[in-house]
């Protein structure tokens, strides 16, 4: 068990990110790194948030630039090195950046993160070799590998996919059972860590494979503990496609336990009491906006009031 009872809020810490818009990269929205420093993690372990989510850390163009290059985790050491030091817990996905120079049967899309081709059993070698060099690497205390949904760590394939239809080169439907065999044979990899599975993958769109997917996990862990992350919950997103349901209907069915966004620290306040209500898990919470980048770049006494005070809302309900 990597998660305790008691924790509601996990904390995502920014590894940094590249900017999309449209499915087109933007270099003018590239998320830049802004990780917490060790008070930080020390101020939010006093309070009783025990686990960051590290977001985009894992970048497959910078631990290995090119064919033939040796890994170098040199950028996650030092970040579970920091972990040690504050006494927290890093959940850490991999891979939400394919690399950029593996051949074009490698990729469904090259665009947008690069997105594996799932039925190419070269890939799925390749994301298990990191995996493999990764697992004994750190302290199971402090540290868990969980899977990065490769598009923007939401979708599988991009986010303009609003339906099930996950396309090869030349229009070809890939078939669910492909991409439902890719997902639980990586998550075969990672879940004896902490017996636990996590996936991210964004309700607003719900294609149909969804279903089939959680399903076939429950079937393959049935005694694991299963987490989702949804990343956007509250605001316009939901008002656009009610996802409610879909995150009750996932609890009551397979048991997974959501963290939502709560819109920043500053939606804490009026979000708790809903998500309460809704019967969420818990929050996942960025200090740091994305969308207005210069509004807070750092940790400030207000935050750590609020998350303490949402933290025990949530623990005590």
């Amino acid at each position: 068990m990597f998660i305790e009872q008691d924790e509601r809020i996990i904390i995502m810490d920014i590894g940094g990110a590249k900017g999309f818009k449209n499915g087109i990269e933007v270099p003018e929205l590239v998320v830049r790194p802004n990780l917490l420093p060790v008070d930080d993690l020390k101020h939010l372990r006093d309070i009783g948030i025990k686990t960051v989510y590290a977001q985009g850390m894992l970048d497959w163009n910078v631990i290995q630039p090119d064919l033939g290059a040796e890994l170098n985790f040199d950028k996650l050491d030092e970040y579970i090195e920091r972990m040690q030091q504050s006494g927290m817990k890093a959940i850490v996905p991999f891979i939400e950046v394919a690399p950029t120079w593996k051949t074009d049967d490698w990729y469904i899309r090259r665009d947008y993160y690069g997105i594996p081709n799932y039925r190419s059993e070269e890939a799925a070698m390749d994301y298990d070799a990191i995996a493999q060099a990764l697992l004994p690497r750190y302290d199971k205390k402090y540290f868990q590998l969980t899977y990065g949904i490769p598009s923007g760590g939401e979708f599988a394939v991009h986010f303009h996919a609003y339906n099930s239809r996950l396309t090869l080169p030349g229009d070809e439907i890939l078939p669910t059972k492909v991409l439902v065999d890719w997902v639980i044979g990586r998550n075969s990899l990672l879940e004896p860590q902490h017996n636990e599975i996590w996936t991210a993958y964004h309700h607003l769109t719900h294609p149909v494979w969804m279903d089939e997917l959680y399903n076939a996990m429950r079937v393959e862990f049935p005694s694991s503990e299963f987490y989702g992350i949804q990343f956007t919950y509250f605001g316009p997103v939901n008002r656009r496609r009610n996802m409610i349901p879909d995150l009750q209907h996932a609890r009551d069915t397979w048991g997974i336990k959501y963290f939502v966004g709560s819109e920043y620290c500053q939606g804490l306040r009026e979000h708790t009491p809903i998500a309460i209500e809704h019967g969420v898990w818990g929050f996942i919470t960025s200090p740091f906006h994305f969308e207005q980048r210069e509004k807070y770049t750092k940790m400030e006494d207000w935050m750590f009031d609020e998350l303490a005070w949402s933290l025990k809302q949530l623990q005590d309900r």
